[in-house]
């Protein structure tokens, strides 16, 4: 078992995944079945393994894992068991969180309440200001428009570095994007040398948790909440937002979003194309149809790579 695993995590790491927990996880499991005598996957030192654990939230996510590494193993050894769905279902697995879609004018109001938070410096509220009108406008994730430098900025053109699963990609932003940027630029304190695009008054980026916080403060001072089965608004979700309107645009024409939905992939950093179509669930209930359609022809179409 050592071995099988150490060979399915060296696949992943070769196709960009970092897996830092997933490593820990199956590596402790191979250990543990090993020391029961076991050569392939067994439910019975699966269960074992799990069996000690504090939460149903813990049993579940490396059941989930080792489930896995079950598909990948049994791919070519059909001796390797495939854990019994009623176990899974035991745990009560968790439905992906529904993200809140926000209206334009939602992200607009957002925009303009950070000048409303007494921060302590005004150019702070036009940095948030413009984190967000990026995030907005790309479909970015926030770790992406925190770290990026000035010399990632190239007219319409965004050079993201070392994004999840290492991987690099341009962004073409519009005309307008780029004008914003500019004038956020050209409002900078000359005190602000830092090389990164997005500065404060302490001439650093804001980290990814002082970020969500202002955010909140922002959104509660304007009493947004969440709304359809979503949680509260979040900046993540604007990056779900973009890549639904996105779709939706097309939505009418099935080759259209097939196509489409292989790009937006691409543009979003997504590592497959699987990603890219939990979207279509999320779309209106009129497009019902060409949703079904489209997760017909998912098993035909290979992964975005």
């Amino acid at each position: 078992m050592i071995a099988a695993v150490e060979r399915y995590l060296g696949l992943r790491a070769d196709l960009g995944y970092q897996d830092r927990d997933l490593r820990r996880e199956l590596r402790a499991f191979a250990a543990f079945a090993a020391a029961r005598g076991a050569v392939h996957l067994r439910n019975e030192d699966v269960l074992a393994w799990v069996e000690p654990m504090g939460s149903a939230g813990a049993r579940r996510r490396c059941v989930e894992k080792v489930s896995n590494l079950g598909s990948f193993l049994r791919a070519e050894d059909e001796a390797h068991e495939a854990l019994p769905p009623r176990y899974a279902s035991r745990l009560g697995r968790r439905d992906r969180l529904i993200p809140f879609v926000y209206r334009t004018e939602e992200v607009v109001s957002i925009m303009d309440g950070f000048a409303s938070l007494g921060l302590a410096h005004a150019y702070d509220a036009l940095t948030y200001r413009a984190i967000i009108g990026l995030i907005a406008a790309t479909g970015m994730r926030v770790s992406e428009a925190l770290n990026l430098r000035l010399a990632d900025v190239n007219g319409p053109v965004l050079f993201i570095r070392q994004t999840k699963f290492n991987k690099d990609r341009l962004l073409l932003v519009d005309e307008t994007t780029t004008r914003a940027l500019d004038g956020y630029l050209a409002l900078r304190p000359s005190g602000l040398n830092a090389p990164k695009l997005f500065l404060i008054w302490t001439n650093r980026t804001p980290s990814r948790v002082w970020m969500a916080a202002v955010f909140r403060r922002c959104t509660d001072l304007l009493g947004m909440e969440g709304r359809d089965g979503s949680g509260p608004p979040r900046i993540h979700d604007l990056r779900h937002t973009f890549a639904i309107n996105s779709l939706a645009e097309c939505a009418h024409d099935e080759e259209r979003v097939a196509n489409h939905i292989v790009a937006l992939s691409t543009y979003l950093g997504h590592v497959s194309v699987r990603d890219t179509y939990w979207y279509l669930r999320l779309l209106p209930g009129t497009k019902l149809a060409i949703v079904n359609a489209i997760e017909e022809m998912r098993h035909a179409q290979p992964d975005a790579q």
